[in-house]
């Protein structure tokens, strides 16, 4: 059985691998594409080549190479370069020189804020900005809970004309099923490493990234826990079944995200509205994906804050709970399926 779940997994990888290639390849004609648009050192380079253009050099006291451009047109560009802190470009011409959207640089970790006054118009540059890691987290988790949707009802699938073979094993059930969402939970967090590295590589086709690593812990704690709650949901809902348990997968999302849409919804005080808000707010509490989220979050009275905590923790502890409850549940009723 756990050599069959595997098998299992290795396609789903193999299939998540495709699509990964397929997205570097895609950023790598985007790369191709945008190369032929002014970027900001080929501004620079024009201005440079310009007849009569000065170019005074400097080193700040704290180590920036700071250098000037001066073009006789009234162009004039200041450069400070931090070394890997990245560079901050200002660039002063007259409004309407040049026809290219220098807007097309604003990629990753790229940031431009442009701004036009009177007859001349003022860009201001800064590259290598930091980018979250935790966004990355954030994308891996997501791809990682919609495998766990194809990987979910294992034992589903054992029950449907392989649970005779799976009784002669030299295992118990338990054993066997415990290795079985070993198994998936590997497999799910290789999914969300192989997604994490793709990004990467995405964005050093365009640039160096300079990432921050605030709340990495309890991001890499949602991402790495939500899917598997949510794949033992639906392990949960199918462990029972020898047939159809992939129309519980097809509908699981449309009906997981309805009932978090149901709890949001603010009732009024009729007993209708009640009645509705005691039964979907619970539920929402039950879903796997009301934990996927990383925000902070702060509990104030009366305008004074009391306390101010990331919710990244309270995310992960829960999801952690209904795992252990949803894969409980879900052992606990393949044990008794009969053959």
């Amino acid at each position: 059985m756990t050599y069959v779940e595997w098998l299992r997994v290795r396609n789903v990888l193999r299939v998540v691998a495709i699509i990964l290639v397929v997205f570097l390849l895609a950023a790598g004609a985007f790369r191709i594409y945008i190369g032929q648009y002014d970027t900001v050192g080929k501004l620079i380079s024009h201005i440079q080549l310009d007849p009569g253009t000065k170019t005074t050099t400097a080193t700040l006291p704290d180590g920036t190479n700071r250098t000037t451009i001066d073009d006789p047109d009234g162009t004039h560009v200041v450069i400070e370069d931090r070394g890997f802190e990245g560079k901050t470009i200002r660039v002063i011409e007259p409004t309407g020189k040049r026809d290219n959207d220098l807007t097309h640089a604003t990629i990753g970790s790229v940031h431009i804020d442009q701004s036009a006054k009177g007859r001349t118009t003022t860009t201001i540059v800064r590259t290598n900005g930091t980018t979250a890691f935790s966004g990355l987290l954030r994308i891996a988790g997501t791809v990682a809970l919609i495998v766990a949707t194809f990987l979910a009802a294992p034992f589903a699938r054992e029950n449907d004309g392989h649970l005779e073979l799976a009784l002669t094993r030299p295992a118990s059930r338990v054993e066997l099923a415990l290795r079985t969402i070993g198994v998936d939970v590997l497999g799910l967090w290789i999914v969300a490493a192989m997604t994490i590295v793709a990004q990467i590589l995405a964005q050093l086709m365009f640039e160096v990234p300079h990432y921050e690593f605030s709340d990495v812990v309890w991001s890499l704690a949602v991402a790495a826990i939500v899917p598997i709650a949510w794949y033992s949901l639906i392990n949960a809902a199918t462990a029972s079944m020898k047939r159809a348990y992939g129309a519980i997968q097809g509908v699981a999302w449309p009906v997981a995200m309805l009932l978090l849409v149901l709890s949001e919804i603010p009732y009024n005080d009729s007993a209708l509205g009640q009645a509705a808000k005691a039964v979907f707010v619970p539920l929402a509490y039950l879903n796997p994906l009301h934990y996927a989220q990383f925000q902070s979050a702060s509990l104030a009275v009366n305008g004074r804050q009391l306390v101010a905590a990331n919710l990244g923790y309270v995310n992960a502890l829960a999801a952690l709970i209904l795992v252990l409850v949803y894969s409980a549940v879900a052992v606990l009723q393949w044990r008794r399926v009969e053959a």
